[in-house]
């Protein structure tokens, strides 16, 4: 049987997850503000600062424009969920 090229659930909450913990860290990678990146995505500043501080999930569909934003490789391994991405070097 062929694998299905749509993700399993599981790995969408993983996704989510892992775009979650990381999303400060890519939104300074690429230079936006809060306000810039929530209107990239068609959500509110208030949403991406809820999510950036804990207070919020990622809904697959938001995960989706976001990817689309930072342009980056939807594929996560399952050790990444729990080791976000370091801000070294990022002015916070």
């Amino acid at each position: 049987m062929q694998k299905s090229l749509l993700p399993s659930q599981e790995e969408r909450v993983r996704t989510c997850k892992y775009y979650a913990k990381n999303l400060r860290y890519f939104r300074k990678m690429i230079g936006l503000k809060q306000s810039e990146l929530a209107d990239a995505v068609g959500t509110t500043q208030r949403h991406i600062s809820e999510i950036e501080n804990g207070k919020a999930s990622i809904s697959w569909t938001l995960m989706l424009a976001l990817s689309a934003v930072f342009v980056i490789d939807l594929r996560i391994q399952k050790e990444d969920v729990n080791n976000p991405r370091t801000e070294k070097g990022i002015q916070l």
